[in-house]
């Protein structure tokens, strides 16, 4: 969101070509063929009134016109994106377009085909929420009690939202219980970069700022 800021308010005319490439075997390739996620983000994707208010309240940074004008307005444009697979399995994607409106899509794009590759390899079947979710927790307990410093920054690369909700709430009970245990003599959580689940779990929202900027 800061990167979007910057490009909209110093380089608006600037235009911008995306390219990635990546070898994701041939599993994944009648999927990947079907795939359009642009077309599904232009309709389904605006920011509510809550998000906002949650925004203007805690991003203080960002002018207020950023979030309640331009960002109310802002639709993703699929026709900045082109994603093709070859048979021997290398994706390639390409994102073109004004930077101001191109820079939003890296977080999204990725973290789909993230999770799209854990679907077609059959990780979701063999899934167990409630084992993963007591790793989530004894692994944060054993970090709190360390002394050591964490926050989330895997949305891009995570096996799905509903996975990195449970693993944010596994660190917060953690660091909830070791707290009180050691009377704050433990490491911290710092929140997440994902603004919206530091919005719903009333956490910091943490990140960093694009080396593009």
């Amino acid at each position: 969101v800061t990167s979007k800021d910057i490009a909209f308010s110093l380089y608006v005319y600037a235009h911008i070509d995306y390219v990635g490439w990546a070898k994701v075997g041939t599993t994944a390739i009648d999927g990947l063929k079907e795939y359009r996620y642009g077309n599904s983000l232009a309709d389904e994707v605006t920011i509510t009134d809550e998000e906002r208010e949650y925004m203007t309240r805690s991003f203080t940074f960002l002018p207020y016109w950023f979030i309640n004008v331009f960002l109310r307005g802002f639709r993703f444009n699929p026709a900045e994106l082109t994603i093709t697979q070859d048979e021997e399995g290398h994706l390639d994607i390409s994102v073109k377009g004004k930077w101001w409106s191109t820079i939003i899509w890296e977080m999204p794009i990725l973290a789909t085909i993230s999770e799209l590759m854990h679907i077609l390899n059959g990780d979701t079947e063999k899934y167990d929420s409630e084992a993963e979710y007591a790793k989530s927790l004894d692994k944060g307990r054993q970090i709190w009690r360390g002394g050591l410093t964490l926050g989330d920054m895997g949305t891009r690369r995570r096996f799905s939202f509903d996975h990195q909700e449970r693993v944010i709430d596994a660190l917060i009970q953690s660091y909830a219980e070791v707290y009180e245990q050691t009377g704050g003599r433990c490491g911290k959580f710092t929140g997440t970069s994902n603004v919206y689940l530091a919005m719903q779990k009333n956490i910091p929202c943490l990140g960093t700022m694009s080396p593009q900027c």
